[in-house]
């Protein structure tokens, strides 16, 4: 109250959209399906360490990779 407000700035980039039978166990890039997000994976990825499906990288040659520590929240 009285204090001052604090802006974050967000970039919004586009996403994927493919459906579960492009996703394979010996693709090029890990992939989160969009069905996954809030009910298989954990809320922390290490993107090192994931155990993700696959997609071959055709696939999502336009759609911007996740990096370590893109999605943060504080």
């Amino acid at each position: 109250m009285g204090g001052e407000a604090v802006w974050r700035r967000f970039q919004f980039l586009n996403t994927a959209n493919n459906p579960r039978a492009d996703l394979t166990a010996f693709g090029d890039v890990g992939y989160i399906h969009y069905g996954d997000i809030h009910t298989t994976v954990s809320a922390f990825l290490d993107c090192g360490d994931a155990d993700l499906p696959l997609i071959a990288k055709t696939k999502v040659a336009n759609i911007p990779l996740v990096e370590d520590g893109d999605l943060r929240n504080g």
